[in-house]
Formats: structure tokens, sequence, C-alpha cells
């Protein structure tokens, strides 16, 4: 989960750790007992809410308390929290009971007020308002005051919902633990199991991407993307290796390329997968990043080395630290004006691969840090290297650090220029950054982050699109800025999106 802040908070078998872009930090439990950490919200009203198999907890930004140990089916595990849009917590607790939070008023539901028995293991709210819960004997509608029990047919595989998720187009969707998936619009019902196309019965993660393609995450079988009336199952029978994609990257003959974690590179021609590991050459199945150069060749940075690909010969060239690459894990890939390959990974600086010859340089000074995030190839012929430390330029054959008109802009993990003279910088926690560089020329540069109205702080990402709008991915959603309307009137504009638990689209506000 991550708070109002941009700091990062996980759940674990141990507690909870949360971190801050810089540094992690364990919170200090309230008695030694070891405990699980099942679910973490924080509500609008900033509160910290943490579901544990020993109970609810909450912290205020100094301790960690439990919430009312004396009501008992709290006591005995929470497994889901969700927040809904009139600021209530709804708690769902291992026994199977609903607890309702109202500001310091609680109320309770269970059996009695229409709940199916069993774990409370989702809860959203959809488009109409109305909340519903998931257990594993089945889902529940709060309507008037009391929950009504919402039957997915009279097998007892689709009585266990793993996962709930409402769309775009006002449809709910189940996801079931070997019950397929079922949807329900306009008040019909309608599952699809395996023996219908889908990779596997048991559905544990449901998502709506921003095309309205709904990703189906399986048990052991895969993903499945379902887009209007058609089905397409991207599993490891159909090529794609595993379930972890770091890096997509679209090349000119309109491929999707996709680099995974343990199963190599996946390409989709539009039709079908074909994957290449370490048995077709590939340098290393941990693939973390994807780069096509001016030529459409393709680079894949591994956890050891880059491979190259000339994209039509199905060989790869490979290079490892022997042959002059700065560390065995590589992160950021490029080309500069004169076309060379510039490779930067995990410490040791700069790699440059200019036809057959390979160089390298590590020079703290100018990089900041030797630990590349990214490379971008701006305009006039400079070329831009993202650290950790801050910015540098190489131009004219020479590197310097970015002058910024102030300290460097630490945790830059991401650069763009958006053709009116000026480079933008995403830094993780530190928000996003304007910096004059046109005709060359530096200058001061300009500072947004949540206080001007960015989503997160913690910026990864971003894109420029035609219209002229800058589009920020953060760890707490997008934010898109207005570019034109702040060079007309000094406007600071953005329009947020981000993601409910659960629910898989975007709402904009």
């Amino acid at each position: 989960m991550e708070d109002a802040d941009g700091s990062l908070w996980f759940g674990t078998y141990n507690g909870v750790s949360r971190f801050d872009g810089h540094s992690f930090s364990t919170l200090a439990w309230p008695d030694s007992a070891a405990v699980t950490v099942l679910d973490i919200v924080q509500t609008s009203a900033g509160g910290i809410w943490i579901a544990t198999n020993r109970g609810l907890f909450e912290y205020d930004g100094v301790a960690v308390t439990r919430f009312r140990p004396e009501l008992t089916d709290l006591a005995e595990g929470v497994d889901s929290l969700f927040e809904d849009r009139d600021g209530r917590l709804w708690i769902g607790t291992a026994t199977g009971a609903v607890a309702m939070l109202d500001g310091s008023a609680i109320k309770s539901f269970g059996v009695e007020s229409g709940l199916p028995p069993g774990p409370v293991q989702d809860i959203l709210q959809d488009r109409s308002g109305q909340i519903w819960i998931a257990s594993r004997s089945g889902v529940g509608r709060f309507q008037d005051g009391v929950f009504k029990s919402f039957s997915l047919g009279d097998t007892t595989e689709r009585r266990d919902v793993q996962a709930l998720a409402a769309t775009e187009d006002g449809a709910l969707w189940f996801g079931t633990n070997g019950g397929g998936l079922c949807r329900y619009d306009d008040d019909e019902l309608r599952c699809m199991t395996e023996a219908s196309g889908l990779s596997s019965n048991f559905v544990w993660s449901l998502t709506e991407d921003r095309e309205g393609s709904l990703w189906i995450g399986t048990y052991r079988n895969g993903l499945d993307r379902f887009s209007g009336n058609q089905l397409v199952r991207l599993s490891t029978e159909d090529g794609f290796g595993t379930e972890v994609v770091r890096a997509v990257l679209e090349d000119r003959k309109g491929r999707l390329w996709f680099g995974t974690f343990r199963g190599g590179v996946a390409m989709w021609d539009g039709e079908s997968l074909t994957r290449y590991t370490t048995r077709d050459g590939l340098a290393s199945d941990f693939v973390l990043t994807i780069f096509e150069d001016r030529d459409s060749n393709l680079w894949f940075g591994t956890f050891d080395g880059v491979s190259h690909f000339d994209g039509t010969r199905f060989r790869f060239r490979n290079y490892n630290e022997e042959d002059g690459m700065p560390n065995r894990v590589i992160r950021a890939i490029g080309q500069d004006a004169s076309g060379q390959i510039w490779i930067g990974g995990n410490g040791g600086g700069v790699s440059i691969i200019d036809g057959d010859r390979v160089r390298r340089f590590t020079r703290e000074k100018e990089l900041g840090e030797n630990y590349i995030n990214a490379f971008l190839a701006g305009s006039g012929g400079v070329f831009w290297i993202a650290t950790p430390g801050g910015v540098s330029r190489f131009e004219n054959r020479t590197l310097t650090p970015f002058e910024t008109g102030g300290p460097p802009i630490r945790q830059a993990l991401a650069l763009l220029e958006d053709g009116v003279g000026y480079l933008w910088i995403a830094a993780y926690g530190h928000g996003l950054h304007r910096c004059p560089v046109r005709g060359g020329i530096e200058g001061s540069c300009q500072s947004f982050t949540r206080r001007d109205g960015l989503v997160s702080n913690a910026v990864v990402s971003l894109a420029l699109d035609r219209k002229g709008y800058l589009w920020a991915g953060t760890e707490g959603g997008i934010s898109r800025f207005d570019i034109q309307r702040f060079d007309s009137t000094g406007e600071v504009v953005f329009k947020n999106a981000s993601s409910a638990k659960s629910v898989g689209h975007f709402w904009f506000r």
C-alpha cells in the first residue's frame, strides 16, 4: 500500500515494513507475538489500518495499537479492508463477520444479517454504490441495511469466491476457486470455465486495464485477457513462460515483446506467442529492460549481461562483464546521436558499444553514482543519464553533471524532453521536475509534488501524448499535466487517476 506521502507499506508474515523512498523501517508491535499481515489501507482521514491474523490494528504515526480487542470477531483475525466513498471502513474477518466503522461507531453483520458463512476474502463498491463481499461460501451485497445472498449457481466450486472486479461498462466479475469466472450485467449472470476457453477454473485475481480489457490471473495456468468477446490465453503452454513481466516494448513492426523473470523473452505478433530463453542464446532468462535502436535491432538487459538481436535472424549476440559490461545486472540501454549504444546497470558505471568496440567508464563525480536508472537521447545531440545521485549530460564527447540551479535531483528514474525546450525528470520520492534546456542553456528547475496536485511523489515513468499532455506514472496512480496551460497562464493543473482496491479500473478526479 502507498500512503498519502508516497511511502510504501509492506505486509509480511512477521509484521509491517515501511519504505520512504530511501530506507526501510519496521513498525514496533504492541507485543512480541508473531503476527501475519493480510491487508493495509489508509483511510481518507489519514489513519493506517492493518488487518492481521490477530485482529485489527491502527497506526497513528507514533505507535501501533490494537482496535477494540473486546470484539471477538475482530480478535480472531481480519482478512480484508475497504474504505467506501462515504469514508466508512469495511472490515472482513476470518470468522465470516463484517464490521462497518463509521467515525467512532461500529456495526457488525453476521450470518443473521444475510452474510454467507466463511472468511471474507474481498470487498468492493460498485458504480451504483452497493457494497459486495466475497467469501469462501458465496457472495453477499448490502441493501437496505442488510446483506442479501447473491447466487453464482448451484455448483459448490462457485461458492468459494476469491476475487471481485467492477469494470467500466458496469459489469461485476467474480473469480472463483474452481468454478471459473462469472459476469453479472443487466440482471444476467454468465459464467465461463476451462470448457469455454478459460486457462483455469481457479481465478485468483482480476483487473481491468485502461483499454477496457479484463486481465484474469489464474492458479498455475498463467494469465488470460478478455477483450470484447474474445478471450486470449497467455499461459506457460502458449509460450509465456512465467507470470512475472518486468519489461514491455512494441517494436516498429507492431510486435509486443515481454521481458520476464525466469521465462526469458516472449514475443506476441497479434496471433500467437513465441518464447526465447537461454536455450535460444539469450544471456539470461531474467530480463529487466528492452530497447530498439534506430536500425530496428533489439537489445535485452538481463541479470547476466546484454543480448543483441538483429530483428530477423533469431540469433543473439551476448555481452557480459568479461566483454566490458559495467555489471552483470543491466537496467538501462540507450543510443546517442552518433549511434553508440550506452549500457548501465547495478553499479560499475557505463559501457558504450560502438560497432565491435566496447568502452567503459566509471566517473562518480560526473555521473552522480555508478548505478544507472535511465538514458535519454535528447535534442541537439545531448545524451542524458539518470542515476540515484542525479542527472548527467553527455555532449561533444564530454560528460558533465547537470546544473539544476540548486541541489542535484536525487533518485532520478525517468527522463523526457517535451519538444519546447524543457527536460522533465521523474524522481522517486521527490516528485516531478521541469528544467529548461532550450538552446543548450540550463537554468533553475521547477519542482512539482503532492502539494501542487501530483497524485504521488514516487514518480517512476513519464510519457508525452499527441495533444501535448505530460503523463506521470507513480506508485499512487497516474497524473496528467497540462503543459500548454501552464506555459500560457502559469497555472499548475494536474488531472489524477488512481486505482481502487479490487476494482481494477481508474477513477479520474
